[in-house]
């Protein structure tokens, strides 16, 4: 006698179930260490769809800040060949390598990015993109440049930078990008996220040599 096969889980189900669970794990560590979380709420799907179309064709990515994974959720469905995650917040670098076994993730600060990529699969001076959700508007002048060095420290020449942030305008302060030879600016604007986002991109200038 054969017995009848179980049904096959539906897929969107299973994302939906994950991302309910991402986000009451987001709740659970805002209340415990507000500081440490940059953002008020998890980013929303459309905003990690802006995310990733800002990416681009890119074959390797490292994504600073994963949080509890909405946007390297887009990440992962553009089936990057290489893909390699740093948070800071040990429940969420445990979190995420529940949902993406596959994705490499090193815990630590972002400003070290370059030490804590040594021998993984996207090492320093090699990554085609960064994306950062790291929350920037309130870092002084001197921890904002710490972290743009450290991004521009992990792209091959001409790769570049996607930020996204709650501002109209690039999360810099004044003259910053032009005294360290960058340009931005905004690919899109994501209304339905709480609250709104944009998504910039940051290059290098035309006439900038990389050292």
């Amino acid at each position: 006698m054969t017995l009848p096969s179980a049904p096959r889980p539906d897929p969107q189900k299973l994302r939906d179930q994950e991302q309910r669970e991402a986000t009451a794990h987001f709740y659970r560590e805002w209340l415990k260490k507000p500081m440490s979380v940059a953002a008020v709420s998890p980013s929303s799907r459309r905003l990690a769809e802006a995310v990733a179309a800002a990416v681009g064709s890119a074959q390797s990515v490292v994504e600073l800040g994963g949080g509890t994974g909405a946007l390297t959720d887009a990440l992962v469905a553009k089936a990057i060949p290489r893909l390699v995650v740093i948070e800071a917040v040990p429940a969420f670098c445990e979190l995420l390598r529940r949902r993406f076994p596959a994705v490499e993730v090193i815990e630590g600060d972002a400003t070290h990015a370059a030490e804590l990529l040594a021998g993984s699969r996207v090492p320093a001076g090699t990554a085609d993109v960064v994306v950062s959700g790291l929350g920037m508007l309130t870092r002084p002048r001197e921890e904002q440049q710490l972290l743009l060095e450290a991004m521009l420290a992990l792209l091959r020449p001409g790769g570049h930078i996607v930020q996204f942030t709650y501002s109209l305008f690039f999360p810099a302060a004044r003259g910053l990008l032009a005294e360290m030879g960058l340009e931005s600016h905004r690919e899109s604007m994501t209304w339905i996220n709480l609250p709104p986002a944009s998504v910039f991109v940051v290059r290098r200038a035309a006439n900038e040599a990389v050292a």
